[in-house]
């Protein structure tokens, strides 16, 4: 593992800079990465390996010239996508999400740890099943205690670029903090509060007051340091010390605090913030919400469209092939259409924040289609009286039946 340092990616010295390979990283927060490396000399994701070859390579070379030819091949392949999506309009992108992507539920085969008679009290909600292929297993720990609602998510060259979980509860928390040591986490990304309307959404697994300290069983969790970002105050950063025996580490929290309890949050910078501070993290992102489906699903398709365009991997249809991948990797990941939909109204916005593409009469009308979308999906959310944390899809296939052939309970 790279050294670590004393940099702090959300609160930078203003002489350096995060963002020389990465075009979404203009946000404010840029400044040395949490590993103690500037982009320059980085591997990104999850340090995956590139050759460097002495042929003559656009994405290893930073001559001007050839920067200038690849951020033009870039524009052109994303105002590709860009088009093939606004053709679709946005009937033709719930209808692929109705139609691709509802559709890939795991058998119960395939879920056999999360059905166990050990698991039952580790799972938030019967309905949100957990793939075995993908499962994070707690090592060094017998059979019946090895399980934890939470798998891994692939990206380009990176089998483990991110743990989608559930949010931890009361008799999970030291389970949450056992895979964090294991897999030696740096970030996690919370993006749900400890309450939501009153209801318990996510068990108070952190102190958060300066100095304050839980101890659980083997483990003490101390933190040492809290403050609102200052490229997005939707952000509080807490930097958490974790002590078990003769081993410790450190880790920071990055609670989006304000996604609106029923609906979306608003078009912003936020979700680029959070991706451009964690990007060249060597080791897994932990990201949580309550059910670790619907808001980590989102945000995680959104950090993988980011890496994808990163490195040129631009294809017509590639954002579907990689929720698609989701969904086999994170049962139940985008539960309905317009949370799709919302993703590419979120992606579509960070291209023009960063001139990437133009705006076009076509791309305006999708916004407004998008604002008439979400406006009709919060109103029925506040008639279900919670959020929509399951599809109108069953997430597991059940006696052989088609997806959607009974009524799933929501959160």
């Amino acid at each position: 593992m790279a050294p670590k340092n004393d940099h702090d990616p959300f609160n930078p010295p203003q002489q350096q800079n995060f963002t020389q390979d990465n075009p979404f990283g203009g946000t404010q927060n840029v400044g040395p990465t949490g590993n103690g490396r500037t982009p320059a000399h980085s591997q990104g994701p999850n340090e995956r390996k590139r050759t460097t070859t002495n042929k003559k390579t656009t994405y290893q070379n930073h001559n001007n010239e050839d920067k200038k030819l690849s951020n033009k091949r870039r524009s052109k392949a994303l105002d590709a996508f860009v088009w093939s999506v606004l053709e679709k309009e946005m009937n033709g992108l719930k209808k692929e999400y109705k139609d691709e992507i509802s559709c890939i539920v795991p058998e119960k085969e395939s879920c056999q740890a999360f059905f166990s008679l050990e698991a039952k009290n580790k799972n938030r909600n019967p309905n949100v099943p957990c793939i075995d292929d993908t499962r994070v297993v707690i090592k060094n720990a017998i059979p019946s205690e090895s399980y934890i609602h939470a798998n891994f998510i692939s990206s380009l060259n990176s089998p483990k670029r991110f743990i989608a979980t559930q949010a931890p509860l009361d008799n999970t928390i030291c389970d949450f903090w056992k895979i964090v040591l294991q897999e030696k986490v740096e970030f996690i990304i919370m993006l749900c509060n400890f309450k939501e309307k009153n209801v318990v959404k996510c068990a108070e697994y952190f102190p958060t007051e300066v100095n304050g300290c839980k101890n659980m069983g083997d483990l003490k969790i101390s933190l040492t340091k809290k403050y609102i970002v200052q490229a997005d105050n939707n952000i509080i950063c807490y930097k958490i010390n974790i002590f078990e025996k003769k081993q410790d580490h450190s880790v920071k929290i990055l609670h989006w605090i304000n996604w609106p309890e029923v609906g979306y949050p608003s078009i912003s910078t936020t979700a680029l913030t959070l991706y451009a501070g964690t990007y060249f993290s060597p080791s897994p992102i932990l990201v949580h919400c309550s059910s670790g489906i619907r808001r980590t699903g989102i945000w995680i398709m959104i950090a993988l469209f980011m890496d994808f365009v990163n490195e040129g991997k631009i294809e017509k249809d590639f954002v579907l092939q990689l929720a698609k991948n989701l969904r086999r990797e994170r049962a139940g990941a985008i539960v309905n259409d317009i949370d799709y939909v919302f993703i590419h109204r979120l992606m579509f916005q960070a291209l023009l924040d960063k001139h990437i593409i133009n705006s076009s009469q076509r791309l305006l009308e999708f916004f407004d289609d998008y604002d008439a979308a979400t406006k009709k999906a919060e109103k029925a959310e506040k008639l279900r009286g919670n959020e929509m944390t399951i599809g109108p899809a069953d997430i597991i296939k059940q006696n052989n039946q088609l997806p959607g052939a009974a009524v799933s309970t929501p959160f």
